[in-house]
């Protein structure tokens, strides 16, 4: 990376670039970005909204999901609020079997918090999960799902808290009647500008980074589902070797008995201990490529950490997505890392911060020689301007004054900015060049590679035929010459070397065919020793298999005398039953007889007060005066005699009416009264009967059903047993069948 000076120097030195510098920069919009405004620090809250889940899905219409970010008073009067936007909730692979929806935001929301730091402690923060459900019958509706406040005074400056809000086991297996979502954020608490001075050891600078992604030419080895960027101000290099880094975060049950304020100080008080911060960056993914569309990171770090402040990274959930990503739901895996040295952009004096591109080389941990990139922008701000920056007193003062300083900003390094913008162009654009040139110049190596080694086999095949001629010709010139060539003439002795040559050409070519079919039938014979070996063990192998076979044949004659047997046990099965059934109309014929029992009963209660009544009107008419009673009988017989008498006169009526003495009407009231009390004493003794006789058979009928009972139970896993052993048997005949087919 070149200063502004370099660059002016090397743009005045090298004239003849200046045009198509222009076009360059013109005709690549993949490296095209956009001017990086100068903006102060804000007392505000910055929320990375990445996740929610385990959200309800209504059965008709439509629901959407937005996260509210609101500034509280005591009294619940809200000061400040800011939405998110609404985005549809989707069902996943994981919770489409449970009926449940999510929502990936990966959107960050900003809350200015415009209060004094006396307020901090009687305000209140907000952060509710909202559902609007539509439909086209209803109007819109807005609930509640979920509602987390805290006080803002618990969260440090400028100190990221990954909070994963989610109800515990126990809730989630119990409540089955509300789904309760989860929630994945980071938040981060800026301070005011001035008061950047007064943190961290007193030497500390305020970075900002901008990070844009991974460029096209330096593209990682693989592709990656989902990544992030976590910026580690104070991490050490011997923490970049370890694989096993992984993002911290809080899981708060909210459905236990813990304000969410408490649970961050301990949060708070523990991660002191640990002394890492992570600054994340949206998650983005799948692509070899990924961009995370310029989103600014800020963070403090000292002087020692800005010559290495360490990017890292983080393949979400890892390769496979397993139960792990419950633990550490923002990053299972360190896919890689870089180190930004920032030193160059600290200022001693001045307002103004410097800002410089980087393109820093990305060390993979699973692919050391992988050639990626990350470009970023780094911004450092010097010390001791926030004596000389006003605070704002409001958010439209602060938006005011920032607006100033960024036309200023523009308007005082626009040459800076243009002509470090067009360097960065025409370098990467050389460099791409240089990697293609590169490329096509190994693909050329490896061609002239195999090139040069078909040309040593070619050599050396025609360094073996010349050293053959050569030992002919020293044989011949050692051997004697053969009788009779001395009386051949030089046309002759030139023929028969041509017809001698000839042969041995012939016989050459006939000895490398023997080598050849020498070592065809040598391949042969070690091809024919191997199929005997292959042959000896796929006999041993039928062997087995017809041992097996045999062995199934033996169980699967047993398999008909199961059958029978299986059949003869559903036999008795029906016929305990019809036997259950038998035994319930006896039972419920007993039951009827209990009714008749019973109301007999009752009629003999009836009948037995009846007759206690005669007995007592009987008892009081003995106990009378007899005398009395005979004459007023004679009286009321003379009596009766005269109006017969009257009677007989009046009507002419021959036949007087015949009386009934009431000592016969009393005879045959007690003679009844006995047969009753006898057929009483019967129905007693037939219900005392059919009492113990009922008894008797739900005596019987308990026993022959718990042990029915236990038959069935028995003959049913058998059957089972047998039932899954007739597959085993036909599951391996048909493997036996396949392997012989």
């Amino acid at each position: 990376v070149l200063l502004p000076s370099e660059m002016a120097t090397m743009t005045a030195a090298s004239s003849p670039y200046t045009t198509p510098r222009t076009q360059l920069s013109a005709g690549s919009p993949s490296l095209d970005k956009s001017l990086w405004a100068v903006r102060l620090f804000e007392h505000r809250l910055r929320v990375l909204i990445h996740h929610a889940g385990d959200l309800p899905v209504p059965e008709a219409g439509r629901a959407t999901l937005r996260v509210a970010l609101r500034l509280l008073q005591q009294d619940g009067k809200v000061i400040h609020e800011s939405v998110s936007p609404s985005l549809a909730i989707t069902s996943s692979a994981q919770t489409s079997t449970n009926g449940l929806g999510e929502v990936v935001f990966n959107q960050e929301v900003v809350l200015p918090l415009l209060m004094a730091s006396s307020d901090e402690q009687a305000l209140k923060i907000s952060l509710a999960l909202e559902m609007v459900s539509t439909s086209d019958e209803l109007p819109p509706t807005l609930s509640s799902l979920l509602d987390l406040k805290w006080s803002p005074a618990v969260l440090p400056l400028l100190h990221p808290f990954h909070l994963c809000a989610r109800t515990s086991s126990k809730s989630q297996a119990s409540s089955s009647s509300r789904p309760r979502p989860s929630l994945l954020v980071s938040i981060v608490r800026e301070p005011h500008h001035e008061a950047l001075d007064g943190l961290g050891d007193g030497a500390s600078q305020a970075v900002e980074i901008r990070v844009h992604g991974v460029p096209d030419g330096r593209a990682l080895p693989d592709l990656v589902e989902d990544i992030v960027v976590a910026v580690c101000p104070e991490t050490s290099p011997a923490d970049l070797e370890a694989a096993d880094m992984q993002i911290p975060v809080a899981t708060y049950y909210y459905d236990q008995r813990i304000e969410l304020s408490e649970f961050m100080e301990a949060e708070f008080r523990s991660a002191a201990k640990r002394g890492i911060k992570y600054f994340l960056t949206p998650v983005v993914g799948p692509s070899r490529t990924p961009n995370w569309g310029q989103f600014v990171l800020r963070c403090l770090s000292s002087k020692a950490s800005l010559r290495s402040l360490p990017l890292l990274l983080f393949e979400k959930w890892g390769r496979q997505k397993d139960a792990a990503h419950v633990d550490f739901p923002l990053g299972g895996k360190l896919l890689a890392f870089a180190t930004l040295d920032t030193s160059s952009l600290l200022k001693t004096t001045g307002s103004d911060p410097m800002t410089r591109d980087f393109l820093l080389d990305l060390r993979m941990l699973e692919a050391p020689g992988a050639c990626s990139s990350l470009q970023v922008e780094a911004r450092v701000w010097p010390r001791g301007d926030g004596s000389s920056a006003q605070a704002p007193p409001s958010a439209a003062t602060t938006v005011a004054s920032a607006e100033g300083g960024v036309t200023a900003a523009l308007g005082q390094e626009a040459n800076e900015f243009r002509l470090n913008h067009e360097l960065s162009v025409q370098l990467a654009k050389e460099f791409n060049l240089r990697a293609a040139a590169l490329k096509r110049a190994g693909e050329e190596i490896v061609v002239l590679r195999r090139q040069i080694q078909l040309l040593r086999n070619e050599n050396h095949s025609l360094k073996a035929q010349i050293e053959d001629e050569e030992q002919l010709a020293q044989d011949v010139r050692l051997r004697p010459p053969p009788e009779g060539l001395e009386s051949l003439s030089s046309a002759e002795l030139a023929a028969k070397l041509q017809r001698t040559l000839e042969r041995y050409r012939e016989e050459k070519v006939r000895g490398a065919e023997l080598a050849r079919r020498l070592e065809d039938s040598l391949k042969e014979a070690s091809r024919g020793r191997g199929l005997e070996r292959s042959l000896e063990e796929l006999q041993q192998a039928h062997l087995e298999q017809n041992r097996e076979l045999q062995r199934l044949q033996d169980e699967g004659r047993k398999l008909e005398t199961y059958r029978q047997t299986t059949k003869t046990q559903e036999k008795v099965i029906t016929k305990l039953e019809k036997i259950l059934e038998s035994s319930l109309q006896e039972v419920q014929k007993a039951q009827k007889v209990q009714v008749n029992v019973e109301r007999l009963k009752t009629e003999n209660l009836r009948l037995r007060e009846r007759c206690s009544g005669l007995l007592a009107k009987s008892k009081k008419l003995d106990g009378g005066d007899e005398e009395e009673i005979r004459r007023k009988l004679s009286q009321k017989d003379v009596e009766i005699a005269r109006l017969q008498g009257l009677v007989k006169e009046l009507r002419g009526s021959n036949a007087p009416p015949q009386e009934l003495s009431r000592p016969q009407a009393d005879g045959a009231e007690q003679q009844r009264l006995q047969d009753l009390e006898s057929h009483l004493q019967d129905w007693e003794q037939k219900c005392q009967a059919a009492e113990h006789r009922l008894q008797m058979l739900q005596r019987q009928l308990t026993e022959s059903s718990r042990r029915y009972g236990a038959e069935i139970t028995d003959l049913k896993v058998t059957i089972a047993k047998r039932d899954a052993r007739i597959m085993e048997l036909e599951y391996l005949l048909d493997q036996r069948d396949g392997g012989e087919g």
